[in-house]
């Protein structure tokens, strides 16, 4: 239960640094309307709550238990009126969503004209860190299956999830998943590191019609697998802000 309980205490650490470039830009804004797409367990949500904004949080998998409500709501098929929204928020789930044409079509719709989006995207950076870590645990995870013990070092909520109740019939093998250990339907952790760059996110954006406002380095260095934790926080946030950002936050407007 303690290392549970110390595990939960970091990734909401985690959670909370990639909130700092969102806090920054909402500073000052008030009375405004703010969307968050795949919510998950409400934490962020609640961060921001906190702070006296008014914020509704979705997902097509709420988790519980929860710090925040969060609704089951498909990204592709928001129940809202055209323009109800100053800001919509994504943390990790771009990466995931399989059909993003109509996700983006539907956040288009429900942001406001003069409204913003504000994505936090991994980095190429966090991909081969993760898979650093990955490849060094596979003897483990290969003995955990033969044993039929459950491994310890778990890819937490970053990986293995959807946003959309449409389905992609192509779904990874385990032997693939092992060795290969693509996000979601890439072939490859190598075309994560490609599609994850900063020049791609940028790209992606802007095909949908979205201009670059601003983009920032979350203050923290961090990884799939949680790996040393809260050791080296310091030389971490130095390296994440200055040189390696394992996860970056994209601002923008429609054009």
């Amino acid at each position: 239960m303690k290392n549970n309980t110390s595990s939960i205490n970091w990734w909401n650490y985690v959670r909370s640094q990639e909130l700092k470039p969102v806090l920054d830009f909402l500073q000052n804004k008030k009375n405004i309307k703010i969307l968050e797409i795949g919510g998950g367990n409400g934490f962020q949500a609640s961060k921001i709550s906190e702070l006296g904004y008014q914020i509704t949080s979705i997902d097509i998998s709420p988790k519980n238990p929860s710090y925040y409500n969060v609704e089951k709501i498909d990204s592709c098929n928001l129940p809202y009126a055209d323009h109800s929204f100053d800001i919509i928020l994504t943390s990790l789930v771009l990466q995931h969503i399989n059909y993003l044409d109509d996700a983006f079509k539907e956040m288009n719709r429900v942001l406001k004209s003069d409204g913003a989006m504000i994505h936090i995207v991994p980095t190429s950076w966090w991909s081969f860190l993760t898979n650093f870590w990955h490849y060094c645990y596979i003897p483990k995870f290969i003995l955990n299956s033969i044993l039929k013990t459950k491994p310890k070092n778990k890819i937490p909520d970053i990986k293995n999830k959807s946003y959309s109740n449409k389905t992609n019939p192509k779904k990874s093998s385990k032997i693939k998943l092992l060795f290969f250990n693509p996000l979601e339907y890439n072939p490859s952790f190598i075309h994560d590191i490609f599609y994850f760059r900063k020049k791609s996110w940028k790209n992606l954006l802007q095909k949908y019609s979205l201009q670059i406002i601003k983009i920032k380095n979350c203050p923290i260095t961090s990884t799939g697998y949680g790996v040393l934790q809260n050791k080296l926080l310091k030389a971490r946030k130095f390296f994440a802000l200055h040189y390696f950002p394992t996860i970056i936050c994209i601002i923008v407007k429609k054009s």
